[in-house]
């Protein structure tokens, strides 16, 4: 009789883990509905658990209704939950700032937490992007960014300049990555010269004020800008401009930059053999013309010792070596550029503005090349609702360019 009431207490004893279930649900970012990859969710008081797919999807089997779900992710708050009864359990992860190390602005002007992210993005802040101020936003942008390669030829002030993210991606056309100035797509298309020569009339970005320029955010892989379909192709270039913020009150910010510009090669010339080929001077007409017109344009006649000649005016000239030495450095001088903005900027939490106005002139390493130019920059921002917001912007800019030195293979191009 003992043994018999002993069985059946050990028997009432298993019943609770009998009742075991299995729960599913998916897991969304708060206030975006935006699916989380790899969220932890863990069993409290176990080592149990499992992780949501790229849908934000979880499922969990051998659940009891007095477990405790814990859901983790880098960057957003840990969400606890009991399942009860419950089957499904969809959960919405709101986002922790005090955890947040680094935030970026991805696809479509989103921020997020750097580390959260499975794929490359390099953010370049606007402190960096002034440091050394550029005419053009883009070359501020040279040794910050890995994979990003730009090249300034001698376009002159306010000219654009070649940007090729992750090296030549077609050789059937154009390999600028796309620009995105406060999410909204512009057309960067390059207005430098063609083979037979002509002008470079800038492009997009050497229309940004870089001292309206809050951060800009590099997005290399083909995951990172999947969000712009076959626009990115070649790499996305989100600019993102600065806003009032939610301090209170009107603020005032004056900022002043002066800059100098030099060549740093010239060709190397020698100056010990004059017009001529073959170490002889080109043959000479009786009208003092020269007789052949390739020989009167080489430089490896005889030695420069002196001796008199005919020169092509038809007169008689000394044949000696040039006293000032290589003409480039003579041609080319320091160029310069100063910029002074000052902006107006205020807000509360119900929304912001900033207003900004900007002069800036400049002058080329080719006289008479010079810019002047005036950015008016005006943006407000207003929360209507948690979940509506209005962002207004405009921009007027005055810019007189003048004397834009001739590229490629035109006649006036300085460098030939």
């Amino acid at each position: 009789m003992k043994n018999a009431i002993l069985t059946a207490l050990a028997f009432g004893f298993m019943l609770p883990t009998l009742a075991q279930k299995r729960v599913s649900g998916v897991v969304l970012e708060e206030g975006t509905d935006i699916p989380l990859l790899g969220v932890s969710v863990l069993i409290e008081g176990t080592a149990r658990g499992t992780t949501t797919d790229f849908d934000g999807n979880y499922e969990l089997g051998n659940v009891r209704s007095e477990d405790v779900l814990i859901f983790s992710y880098i960057g957003y708050k840990d969400y606890r939950v009991t399942i009860g009864d419950q089957n499904v359990i969809n959960v919405a992860m709101g986002i922790d700032a005090q955890q947040m190390d680094e935030v970026v602005v991805t696809a479509l002007n989103i921020e997020r937490d750097k580390e959260s992210l499975g794929y490359s993005v390099s953010q370049v802040s606007s402190d960096e992007v002034n440091v050394a101020r550029q005419n053009n936003v883009m070359n501020s942008l040279v040794g910050k960014v890995s994979g990003l390669q730009i090249t300034q030829s001698n376009t002159g002030v306010d000219g654009s300049s070649r940007v090729l993210l992750r090296g030549v991606t077609t050789i059937n056309g154009n390999n600028r990555p796309l620009v995105v100035i406060d999410g909204i797509p512009v057309d960067n298309g390059s207005g430098g010269a063609g083979g037979g020569g002509g002008t470079d009339n800038g492009d997009a970005l050497s229309d940004i004020n870089p001292d309206d320029v809050e951060s800009i955010s590099v997005l290399k892989g083909a995951g990172a800008a999947a969000a712009y379909g076959s626009l990115g192709i070649n790499g996305v270039i989100l600019i993102t401009t600065k806003g009032g913020g939610r301090a209170q009150g009107v603020g005032l910010s004056i900022n002043s930059a002066y800059t100098l510009t030099d060549i740093l090669l010239t060709p190397d010339f020698q100056n010990e053999y004059g017009m001529g080929a073959f170490g002889a001077f080109s043959p000479v007409q009786s009208n003092g013309r020269p007789a052949l017109d390739y020989p009167q344009s080489w430089s490896w006649g005889p030695r420069m010792e002196g001796q008199p000649y005919i020169n092509w005016l038809g007169e008689e000239d000394i044949y000696s070596p040039n006293p000032n030495g290589n003409p480039y450095e003579e041609f080319y001088q320091t160029g310069f550029a100063h910029a002074n903005t000052i902006a107006f900027k205020g807000g509360s939490e119900k929304g912001s503005f900033r207003m900004s106005i900007t002069d800036e002139r400049a002058q080329g390493i080719v006289s008479n090349n010079t810019l002047v130019k005036q950015t008016y920059n005006i943006r407000g921002t207003s929360k209507l609702t948690d979940n509506f917001s209005i962002d207004g912007k405009m921009t007027y800019i005055t810019s007189d360019v003048d004397n834009r030195p001739e590229l490629a293979e035109g006649a006036g191009n300085t460098a030939l």
